[in-house]
C-alpha cells in the first residue's frame, strides 16, 4: 500500500523533492524533540529550528507533492496519454489501499503541524523568545525586566495579554521588527514608552484590579513599652 503511494511519488522531480524534504524535516523534528527530552537546553534558537523553521520546511515538502502529480499529470495528457484529473474508482483494491496510504500520511502530517504550531506560539511568547533571540536590540529591556518586580510576569502577559487579535497583531508587528533587525533599521535606543500596546486595563488591571485599592484602608499597629 505504501509501496504504492511511494512509486507515485517518486514518478516526478518535483514530488521526489517534496517527499524527501518533507520526510528529512520529520526525522529532524523527531531527533531535536528527542534532544530536548534528555535534557539538552538550547535555548529560543532550538525551539525555533524545531518548532517553526522546520515545520515550514515539511508543510512546503507536503504541498509540493500534489504539485508535482498534477504537473506530471498535465504533461501526460498534453501528450494523449491520460486525463489530467485522476479516476477515482473506490471498487478496485489498488486505489482503496492508495486512499488509506493518503489518509494515514495526512493524519501524521496534522499530528506533526498541531504539535509543531502549539509549541511554536509557546516559545514565541516565551521571555527568552523576547529577550535572547534579537540580543542585540533587547539586551538593555531584558536586562532591567529580570532585575524588575515583574520579573516572574512573563513579557507576552503585558505586551500581547489573552485573546487571538492581538495575538495576530504582535506577530504581524514582529514581521517588520524582523525585517528591522535583519536590514538595521531599528532606532537606537528603542524608543519608550511605547504608545501602541494594548491598554493596560486588559492587561496589567487583570491582576492589579483598581476598584480593590479605592477607599480608605484600616492599619493597626501594635507596639509594646
Amino acid at each position: 500500500m505504501f509501496a504504492h503511494f511511494l512509486a507515485i511519488v517518486t514518478r516526478n522531480s518535483v514530488s521526489m523533492l517534496g517527499a524527501t524534504l518533507a520526510i528529512a524535516s520529520v526525522i529532524l523534528i523527531v531527533c531535536l524533540v528527542l534532544v530536548e527530552l534528555l535534557g539538552f537546553r538550547g535555548g529560543a534558537y532550538l525551539g525555533i529550528l524545531t518548532y517553526l523553521i522546520l515545520p515550514a520546511f515539511f508543510a512546503a515538502g507536503l504541498l509540493l507533492i500534489p504539485v508535482g502529480i498534477h504537473w506530471q499529470n498535465k504533461r501526460r495528457a498534453r501528450a494523449g496519454k491520460e486525463a489530467p484529473f485522476p479516476v477515482i474508482d473506490l471498487n478496485q483494491s489498488r486505489t482503496r489501499a492508495l486512499m488509506l496510504s493518503v489518509f494515514a500520511l495526512a493524519m501524521i502530517s496534522v499530528v506533526v503541524l498541531a504539535g509543531a504550531t502549539y509549541k511554536g506560539v509557546e516559545i514565541m511568547d516565551s521571555n527568552e523568545f523576547c529577550g535572547t533571540v534579537c540580543h542585540t536590540v533587547m539586551e538593555p529591556e531584558y536586562t532591567a525586566y529580570q532585575r524588575s518586580p515583574h520579573s516572574r510576569v512573563r513579557c507576552a502577559e503585558c505586551h500581547i495579554g489573552p485573546g487571538a487579535d492581538w495575538f495576530v497583531k504582535s506577530k504581524l508587528s514582529g514581521a517588520w521588527q524582523l525585517v528591522a533587525v535583519t536590514f538595521d533599521l531599528f532606532p537606537r535606543p528603542v524608543p519608550t514608552p511605547l504608545h501602541d500596546l494594548r491598554p493596560a486595563r486588559e492587561t496589567c488591571e487583570q491582576c492589579h484590579w483598581p476598584t480593590k485599592f479605592v477607599g480608605d484602608k484600616l492599619r493597626v499597629t501594635t507596639k509594646y513599652a
